[in-house]
């Protein structure tokens, strides 16, 4: 099979299926579930309505997250850290879909400064991903710990959420 047509199952709870289009391995749900199994930091709708407005992305950490578009489907943020920087606490209210520009190792803390995940643990991490799936992610820094900028555009889906919750419904 090339790399192409490769095709990936995460592991439970998730069972999500994807396909990968570039030569690039395709890691995005490893890291999900990763995340998941990681000190709450991913959190549900319910929760992320719960989350302070002043700890968006973009009022907690602007010099970090610029507004590249937004309407009431989609926003998309041009998130950039710079080798040994790290964001003050913020959240992502949204489940996103990231496109990387340029890769770094990177420790997620949580908003008690707990390790939520260290990107050098993570053997799937290893090989820089081109894409991958978050979900909504709860207040949490994070510091680039490699030698490099970490450079992600993120298309957080807003709408997601409640077409999800009609899904379940059906």
């Amino acid at each position: 099979m090339t790399p192409s047509n490769q095709q990936m199952k995460a592991t439970a709870p998730d069972q999500v299926t994807t396909r990968c289009l570039s030569p690039r391995p395709p890691v995005a749900y490893l890291f999900l579930v990763r995340q998941k199994r990681s000190a709450r930091v991913n959190s549900s709708e319910a929760e992320a309505e719960s989350w302070p407005a002043h700890l968006d992305a973009l009022v907690a950490a602007p010099e970090h997250h610029t507004l590249l578009f937004e309407n009431d489907a989609v926003r998309i943020l041009d998130t950039r850290i710079v080798a040994g920087g790290r964001t003050p606490i913020h959240t992502h209210r949204w489940p996103a879909a990231l496109y990387i520009l340029s890769w770094s190792a990177f420790v997620r803390r949580g908003a008690r400064g707990e390790i939520s995940l260290d990107s050098r643990s993570v053997a799937a991490l290893a090989k820089p991903p081109q894409a991958l799936w978050t979900e909504a992610l709860a207040p949490h820094s994070l510091e680039n710990v490699g030698t490099s900028d970490l450079h992600v555009i993120s298309v957080e889906m807003k709408i997601l959420f409640a077409v999800g919750a009609g899904l379940k419904n059906a």
